[in-house]
């Protein structure tokens, strides 16, 4: 749902039938740090370029994400994931602020 061009959601990563013992977690973390790494080196956005050409069967992904992505939010998403795979999660509260918007496209039809 979008309140003023607002929204909340949530994801799940449903792991537990792909990843089965520790050596896979341990591959996952090395997986997540090597993203990490990449994203690190695009400096402090993921630019709409790259953005829109995600290939993606979610109709509304290019619609949603229209503008550069901050950087250090991914980063903070894929920390939280490499701590919880480690065991080392230790907060209660599992709402990440990622400061993020989409700007809505309005169109409006030409009149003759």
């Amino acid at each position: 749902m979008a309140i003023n061009g607002e929204m909340a959601g949530w994801f799940a990563f449903l792991w537990d039938t792909y990843i089965s013992d520790s050596s896979e977690e341990q591959t996952m973390i090395q997986i997540l740090q090597n993203v990490k790494n990449i994203i690190q080196n695009k400096g402090s956005y993921i630019t709409l370029i790259e953005l829109q050409s995600i290939p993606t069967k979610d109709e509304d992904f290019k619609r949603f994400y229209n503008k550069p992505f901050p950087t250090e939010d991914l980063e903070k998403i894929i920390n939280a994931l490499i701590k919880m795979l480690e065991g080392t999660w230790d907060l209660t509260n599992y709402d990440m602020y990622i400061n993020y918007y989409y700007s809505r496209v309005i169109v409006i039809p030409h009149s003759s």
